[in-house]
């Protein structure tokens, strides 16, 4: 186990040293191993709890997502302006049933319920949930 995690901390660092974006100050090019190290990563200590490996593996991903993001540079062509929807007057949406994507048979204490899988149409957004076949 140990092994495997050194393994991943030396593919994470080369992945660091390969060019990796997102450098804390405004310089261009790749982030630097002495950026990563700003945030203060842990440090793996060599355990066979895989649950400690897991939660490090996790920091260190967060970590390195945390270095690779960039800056956002304002633009008014990334406004998106909202689309109208029908709203009736008790401020409920039409929701229309789209079409059956599935069918299935449950059995519960011993009966049988049949089940299908409706697709709806709600102002534009299309959501699935299971219905009782007699109720629809």
């Amino acid at each position: 186990m140990a092994a495997a995690m050194q393994a991943t901390a030396e593919a994470l660092g080369n992945q660091i040293n390969q060019g990796n974006h997102g450098n804390t100050n405004d310089e261009d090019g790749p982030m630097t191993l002495a950026t990563f190290l700003k945030v203060h990563p842990p440090t793996f200590r060599g355990t066979s709890n895989p649950t400690y490996a897991d939660n490090w593996i996790q920091v260190m991903e967060r970590a390195l997502q945390a270095q690779q993001l960039w800056k956002y540079t304002p633009d008014a062509s990334h406004v998106l302006e909202p689309e109208p929807i029908q709203v009736r007057e008790d401020l409920t949406l039409p929701v229309i049933p789209v079409r059956i994507d599935d069918f299935s048979i449950k059995r519960l204490r011993g009966r049988e319920v049949s089940l299908v899988k409706v697709a709806w149409s709600r102002a534009g957004i299309e959501e699935h949930t299971w219905e009782l076949e007699s109720d629809i």
